[in-house]
């Protein structure tokens, strides 16, 4: 009696255990987003439509408003994201060109130009739902302009024909925020 016991304990014990899974499943990503969001990645005020051939790289392309003309940006996102665990948190890098320098000169818009060029950046993408259905998550990054010799020769020519100082329209360290709306996972 006493050994079918430990017979049948051990039978239901290895029923048990081969019935769960030894891997978690794992947790889908998104695969398209399209966001609205303010800074160099958004284009100005506007959207920023992201697809990721692989899982934790991206390719990007923005079209906004800046200061009453058309900004636009695209490049390569690559983030930290976890195949087997939910994360809150993932951090990222962008590379990108596009609008990187706007000079607004009060009282004369022809003189308002807007100059183009390369920035990197990192980031954090939040997801404040646990779920692995999110629908949405907020992205915030510091993103570096690297602004070329003509925007800098602009903001002296500016300073030398006006006596404005133009010297913050092309300041290194731009912010952005944006909230992204996921299409696709896979």
């Amino acid at each position: 009696m006493k050994a079918n016991l430990v017979a049948l304990l051990l039978s239901f014990l290895t029923l048990v255990s081969f019935s769960q899974k030894s891997d978690q499943e794992d947790v889908k990503a998104d695969y398209s987003t399209l966001a609205v969001g303010a800074g160099l990645d958004y284009g100005g005020l506007g959207f920023s439509y992201t697809i990721y051939p692989r899982r934790n790289i991206g390719v990007f392309g923005s079209v906004g408003v800046i200061w009453g003309s058309l900004g636009y940006n695209f490049g390569v996102k690559t983030r930290v994201i976890s195949k087997k665990k939910i994360q809150r948190i993932n951090p990222f890098v962008k590379l990108m060109y596009g609008y990187n320098a706007t000079f607004l000169v009060s009282n004369n818009s022809d003189l308002n130009k807007t100059f183009y060029g390369p920035s990197v950046g990192g980031g954090l993408d939040f997801n404040f739902n646990k779920s692995s259905s999110r629908k949405s998550y907020w992205s915030f990054s510091v993103i570096h302009a690297i602004v070329n010799d003509e925007a800098k020769d602009y903001a002296e020519y500016l300073e030398n024909k006006l006596g404005q100082d133009h010297s913050r329209g092309f300041s290194s360290l731009r912010f952005s925020v944006g909230y992204n709306m996921i299409f696709e996972r896979r």
